[in-house]
């Protein structure tokens, strides 16, 4: 069995907001970070970071990447990702991806292609 780091399910990257706890992100910035949800294709948390369409397009490609595999595929991955995915195969509004997020330690099986 093979195990590798696969980049496309990493959490969303959040710019200068990167590693810092949410309270003091608000705390600061008032509800700067719903910019994720309220403009999805262009808001970059933090300044630099990563939209949330991008962190969907990545996850979706690695979605499409396992599809018709012989093989089972086991994904640990953040909330973010996963979100995305289920949001996008759902076809649910991104409004109601952050729904989506499973609480930790969740085992989710996603639906056949």
């Amino acid at each position: 069995v093979a195990f590798h780091v696969e980049p496309r399910l990493m959490e969303c990257h959040f710019g200068a907001w990167e590693g810092r706890p949410w309270d003091d992100i608000h705390a600061e910035t008032g509800d700067a970070m719903m910019g994720m949800i309220e403009a999805p294709a262009t808001f970059r948390p933090g300044g630099d970071g990563e939209t949330t369409f991008e962190v969907r397009d990545r996850a979706m490609a690695w979605l499409q990447d396992t599809r018709g595999r012989d093989e089972s595929v086991i994904a640990i991955c953040h909330g973010g990702p996963i979100a995305a995915i289920l949001g996008t195969i759902g076809g649910l509004d991104v409004e109601r991806w952050p729904s989506s997020v499973p609480r930790p330690g969740a085992v989710l099986t996603l639906p056949p292609s």
